[in-house]
């Protein structure tokens, strides 16, 4: 085969577009780009005010950091503020003090310019730590 043909070029290379299995002893399948892409654009069916975004592991809004008891009854053992501060979404470990939760604070602006980058590692580690228990949530 010609290494320049297009099979060539492609041959050993993985389908970005299909949907691929990462625990064969799991059910879910991580969605390939062109689901990510169709949901990007088109959204979720619906608005919720928190989304699981892969097993175990969940996406909330405000409303869903402040509200202690729906947290709790829902099993949260983790929470990550990606808007932690007085300006922001303003809990903090002392917010959730009674309840048996971890907490990690990013203290991010939500503009453009802002750095993000330099909180991934952090919130990488807090989350990967979270989820290698699998009664975290």
């Amino acid at each position: 085969m010609d290494k320049m043909s297009s099979a060539g070029l492609n041959a050993g290379k993985k389908n970005a577009y299909t949907a691929i299995k990462v625990d064969p002893d799991e059910d879910y399948c991580t969605p390939g780009a062109f689901e990510l892409e169709r949901l990007f654009w088109k959204g979720c069916p619906k608005y919720t005010h928190v989304n699981e975004v892969w097993p175990n592991l969940y996406i909330g809004d405000e409303k869903t950091a402040l509200d202690r008891y729906s947290l709790e009854k829902a099993g949260f053992t983790h929470i990550l503020n990606a808007a932690h501060g007085q300006r922001n979404v303003d809990t903090g470990p002392e917010y959730y003090h009674d309840m048996t939760v971890e907490y990690h604070g990013v203290e991010a602006d939500d503009l453009p310019t802002f750095k993000l980058s330099q909180f991934f590692y952090s919130a990488s580690k807090f989350i990967d730590n979270a989820l290698q228990d699998e009664r975290s949530k």
